[in-house]
C-alpha cells in the first residue's frame, strides 16, 4: 500500500523542513536530571520560535508552489502542546 502524504509543506521561516528534529548532546556524561531539565529548555525555546513565526506568517504548513516560497496556511490557534508529567508526578 501506499501512501497519499501531504500537498502541503512544513515551513519554518518560510524554509521547507522536514517533519522532525532530534537534539543530540555531544557531552559523554550528563545527569539524566540535567539532561532532562537542558531539553525541556530547549523544546521551551523551540516552542516560542514555531508560535511566534505563525504569528509572524513566516511558520506554519502551506501549499507548495513552483514559483517560489509558499506562505503558511495555518494559524498558532491550531497548535496544542500536552506535557507529559514528570516521572515523580506519576507515583
Amino acid at each position: 500500500m501506499k501512501a497519499n502524504g501531504r500537498k502541503d509543506v512544513l515551513l519554518i521561516d518560510k524554509t521547507e523542513q522536514s517533519g522532525i528534529t532530534l537534539w543530540v548532546d555531544d557531552r559523554k556524561t550528563v545527569s539524566a536530571g540535567q539532561y532532562r531539565d537542558e531539553q525541556a529548555a530547549r523544546c521551551a525555546s523551540e516552542i516560542a520560535h514555531l508560535l511566534n513565526g505563525a504569528v509572524n506568517g513566516v511558520t506554519g504548513f502551506g501549499k507548495a508552489t513552483a514559483s517560489g516560497p509558499c506562505t503558511p496556511t495555518t494559524l498558532p490557534s491550531w497548535y496544542a502542546i500536552a506535557p507529559k508529567p514528570k516521572p515523580s508526578a506519576m507515583r
